[in-house]
C-alpha cells in the first residue's frame, strides 16, 4: 500500500528531480554559449567548462532522483511533474540566459500550473493505488510501440525526413517513456536487474532526441517529445501496474501537455539544444 507520507515525498524527489535535469540543461547551454563566445578569454573558457560539468552532474543526478520518486508515488503523479521543469528552465532562461518571456511563455507557465494542481488534487486515495505488474503487457505495448515509431521513422527518411521533428521527437518521447517505466519496475521485489535495462532506455533517449535535433528544429522536437513523456507512461501504467487514474486528473495532464507546447514552441531558439 501506498501512504499519503510516501507520495509526498515520491512528488518532492520528483519536483528536485526535475529540478535537477532543467537546470542542469541550462547550466550546460549559459556553458556552450560563453565557451564559443569569439571574445571569451582562456580563464573564462576554463570557467565554463567548470559550469559545464556541474550542468552534466546535475543531469545524470536527475536519473537516480527520478528513480527513487517512482518508488513512492505513481507514474500518474510523477510524469506530469516535468512540466515544472521546463517552467524552472525557463525562469533560469529569463534571468540567467538573458531570454525574452514573452506572452505566449507566460500562459504556458500558467497552464502547466493549473494543470499540476488539477493532477496533484485529484489523484486517487493512495491507499487504493496497487504494485502489480504484467510483464506481458509490458512487452507488447514495448514491440508495438517501438516497432511503430521504426516504421514512422522509415518512412520520414524515405520522404527526405518529411515530418521528422514531430517523428524522432515522439520516438524520444518513447524511449523517455520505457525509462519510466523501467524505474518503475526496479522496484518491484525480483525485478531488481531491470535497472540496467533502464540505462540502455536512458541511452537511447539521449541518442534519439540529439537525432532528431539534427534532422529538425528543436521547437518541433522538444514539445513533441515532452508530450509523448508525460502521456505515454501514464496510459501504459493503468494496463500493467493497474494504475487508477481520475478524469480530472486525465484533465490536469492535457492542460500541462498544451502548456508544454506553449512554452517550448515560441522561441525560435528552444532552451533545450
Amino acid at each position: 500500500m501506498t501512504s499519503e507520507f510516501d507520495i509526498f515525498l515520491g512528488i518532492l524527489l520528483a519536483i528536485i528531480a526535475y529540478a535537477c535535469l532543467y537546470l542542469g540543461k541550462g547550466l550546460q547551454k549559459y556553458a556552450i554559449v560563453g565557451f564559443v563566445g569569439k571574445e571569451t578569454t582562456r580563464s573564462e573558457k576554463g570557467k565554463n567548462m567548470g559550469i559545464w560539468i556541474i550542468g552534466l552532474i546535475l543531469t545524470g543526478a536527475f536519473m537516480f532522483i527520478h528513480l527513487f520518486s517512482l518508488k513512492f508515488a505513481p507514474i500518474s503523479v510523477i510524469a506530469p511533474i516535468e512540466g515544472l521543469g521546463l517552467i524552472i528552465l525557463c525562469i533560469f532562461s529569463y534571468f540567467i540566459l538573458k531570454e525574452p518571456l514573452n506572452r505566449i511563455k507566460s500562459t504556458g507557465i500558467i497552464l502547466i500550473v493549473i494543470g499540476l494542481i488539477f493532477t496533484a488534487a485529484f489523484m486517487p486515495d493512495p491507499s487504493t493505488i496497487p504494485t502489480a505488474f504484467d510483464w506481458t503487457l509490458f512487452l507488447i505495448f514495448l514491440g508495438s510501440i517501438m516497432g511503430f515509431f521504426i516504421i514512422l521513422g522509415f518512412f520520414s527518411r524515405h520522404y527526405q525526413y518529411k515530418a521528422a521533428g514531430v517523428v524522432f521527437g515522439s520516438f524520444a518521447g518513447a524511449f523517455m517513456c520505457f525509462q519510466t517505466l523501467t524505474k518503475r519496475i526496479t522496484w518491484i521485489e525480483g525485478y531488481q536487474w531491470v535497472v540496467f535495462v533502464m540505462f540502455g532506455f536512458a541511452i537511447a533517449t539521449l541518442l534519439m532526441t540529439n537525432f532528431g535535433f539534427l534532422k529538425a528544429e528543436a521547437v518541433v522536437v522538444v514539445p513533441s517529445f515532452t508530450a509523448m513523456s508525460i502521456m505515454l507512461p501514464t496510459i501504459i501504467a493503468i494496463f500493467i501496474f493497474n494504475e487508477p487514474v481520475l478524469l480530472l486528473q486525465w484533465l490536469g495532464i492535457v492542460i500541462i501537455v498544451i502548456g508544454v507546447v506553449l512554452l517550448t514552441s515560441s522561441s525560435t531558439e528552444n532552451n533545450l539544444q
